[in-house]
């Protein structure tokens, strides 16, 4: 069963076009209803060698530029590079210079296509950690559930918010709230 041949797969490689590949034909064929599966989810959840988030990720990336590298081109990229690289356009791809970058890591790949391909408008991932108080925080977190409310409300948008004055920029009010009170 197909099942059993990628998890042992898996266990001497970890080449991840090919484990999208075998997933893609997972769900192409169906084939998860072979293990006694009712959806393809829970086959992913229960066969993944890593995280179902990750092989749908993985999926994903493969299937997204496949027209432009074959599969051998995309076992060379590493998986981050492979996301970034679902950004880029298939015309941008073809570049020579941005196929030899797919095989860098993502951050010296991303400095390739923005200097070859401003148009492309590709950025990193810039990751900043931040420690508050407990009291900033108490504010912060009211702030999303506030602003979770007035987005789920009905017939409320984006537009309809705008940070509150008083609480400097800490909290959101309602556009016709402040209206009302001119």
């Amino acid at each position: 069963m197909i099942d059993d041949w990628r998890r042992e797969y898996e266990r001497w490689n970890t080449d991840w076009p090919t484990l999208a590949k075998m997933c893609t034909e997972v769900k192409v064929k169906k084939l998860w209803k072979l293990g006694g599966y009712k959806d393809r989810s829970p086959w992913v959840q229960d066969a993944a060698p890593v995280c179902a988030k990750t092989v749908f990720v993985y999926v994903s990336m493969y299937e997204n530029p496949t027209p432009d590298f074959n599969h051998e081109e995309m076992r060379e990229m590493p998986p981050e590079t492979a996301k970034k690289m679902t950004q880029v356009s298939s015309p941008c791809r073809q570049d020579s210079v941005i196929r030899e970058a797919s095989k860098k890591k993502r951050k010296e790949f991303v400095q390739t296509v923005k200097a070859v391909a401003p148009e492309q408008h590709i950025e990193d991932d810039i990751r900043k950690t931040s420690r508050f108080s407990e009291s900033q925080w108490t504010v912060i977190e009211q702030t999303f559930i506030e602003f979770r409310g007035y987005e789920e409300a009905p017939g409320r948008t984006r537009r309809s918010l705008r940070p509150c004055a008083s609480t400097g920029n800490r909290g959101l009010v309602r556009e016709e709230q402040e209206n009302q009170n001119r």
